[in-house]
């Protein structure tokens, strides 16, 4: 436990070695995620020993960074190379996690893009409309729109508040912007940006929503907002396609490909292009209505488990050498 990383002397029990070799004896295929720490790399071993082909979910530790990275790479030379010829397939979350893989030397057909995926909900936008708008305090007349994730740097929310302050001000009157999320280091940040830019009235901070009140959150809302300086795979982006929301996502969020003229007004991270794309959505009932489609299809294609469940089932018979 004192040592750093995951790259380090940690041990399996006996009796959870050998369960875990029972497992593995058991199946046709392995999904592994992650790779290095000790339990993946049993399952690996046990795997190669056993002759059952790998479909592997590097979550992108086949990138060298962070600490240890001497000790990764001599340590991957002696132990984990000699266990990825057994593995049939790679999955990545997204496209530069794609590239990742393909630079580590993994043949670019064995690489598939698989996202993450949720169940899908059934619509109780105007339920839930009320309910939220009494819990916040929000006029019935006014409308949402709605940031989720912890309130941080890297998430924009300082950039969301500045681009909201240069919406038009005859515009933003009809609006309630809502911040749901922790602190994550940024809400001293926030709330003096609010105050200096006169938004008290027409900016909502709700803390952390859990459960049904995030739904509601999300259905209730006119238009979800992430104006991310960087993210992976960001949850909230999925969760704000299976209400059926249209979007404004920022072009560093790495999957914001997937969302453009889909589901997504994709902008450069520039406040006042963030605000355009606001105040253009906002005032455009038609075009809102055709991303908020799009929301709903790329849900049913992309992110839903129905389509994930699809995919990984088509790759783990392929790995496992079916027709």
């Amino acid at each position: 436990s004192s040592w750093p990383g995951t790259l380090g002397p940690s041990m399996l029990s006996q009796s959870s070695s050998r369960k875990l070799k029972d497992i593995v004896s058991k199946f046709d295929v392995v999904h592994v995620n992650g790779l290095r720490n000790a339990v993946c790399m049993q399952a690996l071993r046990y795997a190669h020993a056993l002759d059952v082909p790998v479909v592997l979910q590097p979550h992108g530790t086949l990138q060298y960074i962070g600490n240890s990275i001497r000790l990764k790479k001599a340590y991957d030379a002696v132990a984990v190379s000699p266990l990825l010829s057994d593995v049939k397939a790679y999955i990545a979350l997204q496209e530069e996690e794609r590239q990742q893989i393909i630079a580590a030397g993994v043949e670019p057909a064995h690489v598939h893009l698989v996202p993450n995926g949720i169940a899908m909900r059934t619509a109780r936008q105007g339920e839930d409309q009320e309910q939220f708008r009494r819990n916040f305090r929000i006029s019935q007349d006014k409308k949402i729109i709605l940031f989720i994730g912890r309130i941080n740097r890297k998430k924009g929310t300082d950039l969301l508040v500045e681009a909201f302050a240069l919406i038009p001000e005859q515009v933003r009157q009809e609006l309630q912007l809502v911040i749901a999320g922790p602190d994550d280091g940024q809400l001293q940040t926030v709330q003096e940006l609010i105050a200096r830019n006169g938004l008290e009235e027409q900016v909502t901070l709700t803390g952390l929503l859990t459960g049904e009140d995030v739904w509601q959150a999300y259905n209730s809302c006119d238009l979800f907002v992430l104006p991310c300086r960087t993210d992976t795979f960001p949850m909230a982006i999925v969760e704000a396609c299976a209400a059926g929301k249209s979007m404004v996502v920022t072009d560093t969020c790495e999957i914001a490909d997937l969302l453009r003229d889909k589901a997504a007004l994709v902008v450069p991270v520039d406040t006042r292009a963030i605000a355009a794309a606001m105040t253009r959505l906002i005032q455009d009932d038609e075009e809102r209505s055709l991303l908020q489609a799009g929301a709903n299809e790329l849900m049913k294609s992309t992110f839903s488990v129905d389509a994930v469940g699809d995919t990984l089932e088509s790759i783990y018979k392929e790995a496992a050498g079916e027709n």
